[in-house]
């Protein structure tokens, strides 16, 4: 009777803790992506007038061990940890954003893109998010 009321406490708390998604992270708080995970440093300084897009990812429980990478235009721009950022500057236009989870990390392997239109001097700011389910999320932030 002892090991089961013991088994459905462990089970309850666990319950708990997956059940958090992740929290929004300000982007003065967040830590820098390290050097060794920018992968395109063209990304980091553009031609003229660029448009400058910062990313951001939440911090919590749900999600904390997944790698989130980011690809601009089909080629691998950084990867992520929770609660930190990256800015990079791409030119004025039309460009695609890919969002994926799960690859060399022990989430599943999911993936979200979103096609943008800049102009030059845009900035703007999106959040990483990883829901309970670790579904991850993506979204523009004004």
């Amino acid at each position: 009777m002892r090991k089961t009321s013991q088994l459905i406490g462990y089970l309850v708390a666990l319950g708990f803790l997956c059940s958090c998604s992740t929290t929004q992270v300000s982007e003065a708080v967040a830590a820098l992506v390290p050097s060794d995970r920018v992968y395109q440093t063209s990304f980091l300084s553009s031609g003229k007038d660029p448009a400058r897009l910062t990313f951001v990812r939440d911090k919590g429980f749900s999600g904390s061990a997944c790698k989130i990478v980011l690809y601009v235009n089909g080629q691998r721009a950084f990867s992520m940890g929770p609660a930190e950022k990256a800015t990079i500057e791409v030119d004025p236009g039309e460009h695609l954003l890919r969002l994926e989870s799960g690859l060399g990390s022990m989430c599943p392997n999911e993936y979200e893109t979103k096609e943008i239109v800049v102009k030059a001097g845009d900035q703007r700011r999106y959040r990483f998010s990883v829901s309970s389910n670790f579904n991850i999320g993506f979204t523009r932030e004004i």
